[in-house]
């Protein structure tokens, strides 16, 4: 499936959170609001969202005019060694505080947590320790165009995360 991203930079994305409580409205978005990140040249989207995304995903893609990679027969939520695998494949993860963006940071691959301003999830510490640049979040109001501003500031794959230093 991976070969399908024409060596361009690969990016895996998770959108919304699945837990439908109040307190986690912050992290929910749409596939549409991405736009900017998948307008960046190059770049090819891998869909890393469990759920019952299918419809809002042929959706997008039908306005976009452009694929999103999706992997077949993956049980993204449940099985944890296939989804860590696909991620650490990835150039980028991009997601909102969801267990596919922890489980990518956990296992070492390079990812951008677009959090809400105040994220409780911190429980009062400066960074997670499982996070390989500064503690992997950017905590600012995100909107369509801080993705574009974040997905442009990173020039080399494997380093996205320190780029981010620069931006945020």
């Amino acid at each position: 499936v991976l070969a399908a991203a024409d060596g361009g930079l690969k990016v895996g994305i998770a959108w919304t959170s699945g837990l439908e409580r109040a307190e986690r409205a912050a992290c929910r978005t749409r596939l549409a609001d991405w736009s900017p990140l998948a307008a960046v040249p190059g770049a090819t989207l891998v869909n890393l969202q469990y759920g019952d995304v299918e419809a809002e995903t042929l959706a997008t893609e039908a306005a976009w005019g452009r694929k999103i990679l999706r992997w077949p027969g993956l049980d993204l939520r449940d099985d944890l060694e296939e989804t860590a695998a696909l991620c650490l494949a990835l150039d980028l993860v991009v997601a909102v505080p969801t267990a596919v963006g922890e489980l990518a940071a956990a296992v070492g691959a390079p990812v951008w947590r677009l959090t809400p301003p105040g994220d409780w999830t911190l429980l009062g510490a400066a960074a997670r320790p499982w996070f390989r640049e500064r503690g992997g979040a950017i905590e600012a109001g995100w909107t369509p165009e801080r993705i574009d501003a974040e997905a442009g500031a990173s020039g080399d794959r494997r380093e996205a995360g320190r780029e981010l230093d620069a931006v945020a």
